[in-house]
């Protein structure tokens, strides 16, 4: 999962067609669906993964001297096991979306914790789509 980069848009190249799909995923009733940039989308796989017993990418990635190696380490270290993703990790994330400055500062917070990269965050949240007909 942490393995290679993302595919990533940039002003300055031109995209890889290898990232990108098409076609339609049918929405479920009551169903909650998450959009979020890639940096966001780390800090979220990464303490899920250390929440749910880390894998061995995260443990081997967390090895490495490296920035991302130093964030990996610091979510193995940081999720003890009173800590429980929907509660610790989703709950405050979500929350934080009811204002700009409540996100900025949350995001910020996880930032000073070396829990989330330093980069531009983007969240949306897409709650309880209508049944499809």
């Amino acid at each position: 999962m942490f393995t290679s980069g993302p595919y990533l848009l940039n002003w300055n190249n031109a995209p890889n067609p290898n990232g990108f799909q098409t076609g339609q995923l049918p929405g479920r009733h009551g169903q909650r669906y998450a959009l979020l940039s890639d940096t966001l989308a780390q800090y979220v796989l990464m303490a899920y993964d250390a929440l749910t017993g880390p894998s061995d990418t995260l443990q081997r990635l967390a090895s490495q001297p490296t920035a991302l190696g130093n964030r990996a380490a610091t979510h193995l270290a940081h999720w003890q096991p009173h800590h429980r993703f929907g509660r610790d990790v989703w709950a405050p994330l979500a929350r934080a979306l009811r204002s700009r400055p409540a996100f900025m500062a949350y995001t910020r917070a996880l930032a000073a914790q070396n829990l989330l990269g330093p980069d531009d965050y983007t969240m949306v949240l897409i709650d309880g789509l209508p049944p499809v007909p």
